[in-house]
Formats: structure tokens, sequence, C-alpha cells
């Protein structure tokens, strides 16, 4: 009887055990946090690098030539440059920056005292063929700019650490075609040396 009694405990024991053998465990599930993602800074334009042709026509940091100054009406906002005349740059090169002879650069100086952090520009084409504006500082407009005969285009370039901005434009036409250029940095237009605003014939 006792060993009977031994043999029911012993399979009870062992029936207990294997129960808990199969028993199915319970797994911890990690959690994982993600740091936050670092902000991406936005990317910068690169900068315009102008062609020798038209970096040689740049006026910024020189002095004004002692006859310039003989009759300096440009006041506080300047046109480095004066009205001219070019010809116009051969067939197909109009609309690209690529120092063809009729990119002309007109260039804006602010000086001390003006307010404004930016150049707004109205470039009004008097002409019948397309004039371009093919660099600039920097703008928020997609260039190049293309302005149709007969109608005027405006654009704003901001001023640079030096108060310094400029445009180029180009124009593969020809034909006597003449574009007024006129800028103001906040109520004060810019002017030449003449008092006036900026004027380019193509030829």
């Amino acid at each position: 009887m006792k060993r009977l009694l031994l043999i029911a405990i012993s399979v009870l024991v062992i029936m207990a055990f294997t129960g808990c053998a199969t028993q199915p465990k319970k797994t911890e599930t990690a959690t994982v946090i993600k740091a936050p993602a670092k902000a991406e800074a936005p990317a910068k334009k690169a900068q315009t690098v102008l062609p020798a042709f038209d970096a040689s026509q740049s006026r910024k940091g020189k002095p004004a030539p002692a006859s310039w100054k003989k009759f300096d009406k440009s006041g506080k906002v300047k046109f480095l440059q004066v009205q001219t005349t070019a010809p116009a740059s051969p067939a197909g090169r109009g609309s690209k920056l690529d120092g063809s002879y009729g990119e002309r650069l007109i260039e804006i100086q602010v000086l001390p005292g003006v307010a404004g952090t930016e150049a707004v520009w109205s470039l009004k084409n008097g002409g019948k063929s397309t004039v371009w504006v093919v660099a600039s500082g920097e703008t928020d407009t997609p260039i190049p700019l293309s302005i149709a005969g007969g109608t005027t285009a405006t654009l704003k370039t901001k001023l640079d650490a030096d108060r310094y901005t400029y445009i180029v434009v180009d124009n593969e036409g020809g034909k006597k075609l003449t574009l007024a250029v006129k800028a103001k940095v906040g109520d004060i237009a810019a002017k030449t040396t003449r008092g006036k605003y900026m004027k380019i014939l193509w030829f």
C-alpha cells in the first residue's frame, strides 16, 4: 500500500514539473525610443561665379574716377555703372550666362544710413526682342528671367554684407533695343553719377 502511495506521489510530482516546463513563457518586449532627428539646415545656394568678361565690368570697391566726382549726383543708393550701348549677343546665347558680348553687369552700392535689406528692380524692355536677366545677387526669382519686348518685369535681390547687389542682363536681338533699369532700396531710388536711372541700348 505504501508502495502504491509512493508511486502515485511520484507520478503527481512528475506531472507538476512537466506542466511547468510546457507552459509558455512570457516574453518581455523592449521599447526602443528613437532620438529625435536633427533638423537639417537649409541648403545654401551656390554663389554665382561671373564669367571673366562680366566680372571685368565690376566697379565694386573701386573708387570713382576723378572726372565722375565733379558731377556725381548718385546719392546714397548708387548705380555703379553709367548708361551704355552694347552689341547684341550671338543668336541662341542671350538666355545663358556665358560671357557673350551682349551681357551687361549693373551694380548697386548702398551707403550707410539707408534702411532696407533688398533692392527692388524695374526692368522695362522698350524693344521687340526678349531681354534676359542671366545672373543676379541673391533672389527668390528663378534665373534666367525673360522680359518680352514691350513689357516690364520686377525683381528683388538681397543686399550682401557690403550693402551691394547686382544683375546681369543680355539680349541677342539687337536692333536698337533699349532696356530702362530702375531700382529702389527702401524709398530711395538708385541713380547713376548723372542722377539718372540706367539705360542699356543694344545695337
